[in-house]
């Protein structure tokens, strides 16, 4: 990954935030006319999470930070349906020390994940939920290939 992706990565998380957050001309007209709007839920979080410092058998040490954004905007369609949008993105920064490789390969030391998701809920009943959470991301340590990234 680029430091390029991750500045547009954190670009859209933010735009699509802000967007999603402005009132609708179907809410505004929804205002107008005294009907109530479709309710639509917003989430937005940030995980921080700290790993000390642990030692390896081989030798050396490592630490971990990681970080995690989430966005998830929910819109109840009517007593049945639920769909959404969630984007997220998560960065680990690894810290080896005195070690540069496990087993011949080469460590890493940033990891970013964007990704994208749009769950779909049905709910037969107050009791119940059924979703399907279709969803696209992609993990991968500085300087991966974005293609191979994907998943």
């Amino acid at each position: 990954m680029t430091t390029r992706l991750l500045i547009r990565s954190t670009f859209l998380m933010v735009l699509v935030s802000v967007l999603a957050v402005l009132p609708t001309e179907a809410a505004e007209q929804a205002k107008r006319s005294g009907q109530p709007p479709a309710h639509t839920r917003y989430t937005l979080s940030y995980t921080p999470l700290y790993q000390v410092k642990a030692d390896l058998d081989i030798g050396g040490s490592f630490d971990v930070q990681r970080h995690f954004l989430r966005f998830n905007a929910n819109r109840l369609i009517n007593r049945h349906w639920m769909v959404g949008l969630g984007l997220r993105f998560d960065y680990e920064y690894w810290d080896f020390s005195d070690v540069r490789s496990v087993a011949g390969v080469d460590l890493w030391d940033e990891i970013y994940r964007p990704g994208l998701s749009v769950p779909v809920f049905y709910m037969p009943g107050k009791q119940w939920r059924l979703g399907l959470i279709p969803s696209v991301e992609m993990a991968g340590a500085t300087g991966a290939e974005a293609g191979e990234s994907l998943s």
